[in-house]
């Protein structure tokens, strides 16, 4: 198992909004089971048309809404409480909201950080997360719109490709490996530009690369089987498309087997000499497929998700003992990455604690 869960096929499951400019409650219920406490989402406006939007977590006090271009894309990892539900904004009915994988990891932030940003522009400083990220082996770093960013591990050399704007002209998404003394470093070519840390992921969940692996995707205009069996128990990845060329291209990864079209049915831009960051399931075999409109556009393996050694499962019935991990919540409880701290009530007892499994 893996305490990660990819959906093959999201593209019929897209959810709109039925007012414009408010946030809606959104039940996800019917999509993830109950004990998820994370979800993967991609937030997509279609149609030919632009618009602001954004996702939060239920009670959130967020409001990262912003421009996104047309038939363009990002992913959130956000948390989610225990009746399942998620809040989502946009400015017109174009926009689509897809959850594409669920976890039982409880280490997602009600609310986002307090802002990093650079003092010196177009050189990598390093940022300490000590205490945003206890236990982590990654995090996941929103970043303002429009400018060129990038975060890696301290051990990361290869800057390839991965310096570049947000495709969308909106926040843009990523998962960034930390050291052993919780450190990142970030590059931006303004120190206007902030980011934000959302929540970690742990060496059990996620493996991080040293370096980019760029994929190898030879054909344009259809969809291209990438073999990712060569790592161990991946079940999800995310890739780094990148725009290397001076035009607007379609891009897209998914599960191989997926019937998701979107690059082919609804217009998927990655735009000119930019970057978005993409998630995807793997399937049993090891393999996604990726599409590509120009040859200028390349694919980089960051980093994959893994099979559980003996986690979480997320139907609950009866809960063994266990000792809560330090610096890990409790269920019902939530990281405040604004103080740093672990805040919330008592475990629900239907719930385990983190260190605990269900039996």
């Amino acid at each position: 198992m893996s305490e990660w869960t990819f959906i093959t096929n999201v593209a019929s499951d897209g959810q709109g909004v039925s007012s414009t400019n408010v946030f809606e409650n959104w039940d996800i219920s019917s999509l993830v089971p109950s004990g998820t406490y994370s979800v993967i989402v991609k937030c997509h406006y279609v149609g030919g048309i632009s618009g602001d939007m954004t996702a939060r977590a239920y009670g959130s006090t967020d409001n990262d809404y912003s421009y996104t271009s047309a038939n363009t894309f990002h992913y959130k990892l956000l948390q989610v409480d225990l009746n399942r539900i998620i809040e989502i904004k946009a400015s017109n009915t174009y926009a689509r909201f897809y959850v594409v994988a669920y976890s039982a990891n409880s280490n997602m932030a009600l609310n986002k950080s307090t802002a990093f940003s650079v003092s010196s522009t177009g050189v990598y400083e390093t940022k300490s997360l000590s205490g945003y990220a206890s236990g982590a082996a990654a995090v996941h770093a929103e970043s303002a719109p429009t400018i060129a960013v990038n975060w890696r591990r301290d051990s990361n050399t290869d800057d390839t490709d991965q310096y570049k704007a947000p495709s969308n002209s909106t926040f843009t998404h990523q998962i960034t490996g930390i050291d052993g003394s919780y450190n990142a470093q970030m590059k931006a070519n303004s120190t206007s530009q902030y980011s934000y840390i959302y929540g970690y992921l742990t060496s059990d969940e996620y493996t991080v690369l040293d370096d980019p692996v760029e994929l190898t995707v030879g054909s344009t205009g259809s969809w291209v089987d990438v073999d990712l069996s060569s790592y161990s128990g991946i079940v999800g990845a995310v890739i780094n498309m990148c725009e290397t060329g001076s035009a607007y291209t379609e891009g897209g990864v998914r599960e191989k087997g997926s019937t998701d079209d979107f690059p082919g049915s609804t217009n998927h831009d990655v735009r000119a000499s930019a970057k978005v960051t993409a998630f995807c399931g793997v399937d049993s075999n090891g393999y996604i497929q990726a599409y590509k409109e120009s040859a200028g556009l390349k694919f980089y393996l960051m980093g994959y998700f893994i099979e559980d050694s003996g986690g979480e499962t997320l139907l609950p019935n009866n809960v063994t003992a266990g000792v809560p991990a330090v610096g890990s919540p409790a269920m019902g409880q939530v990281h405040d990455l604004t103080a740093g701290s672990i805040v919330g009530g008592v475990p629900d007892i239907a719930q385990p604690v983190v260190g605990q499994t269900h039996d």
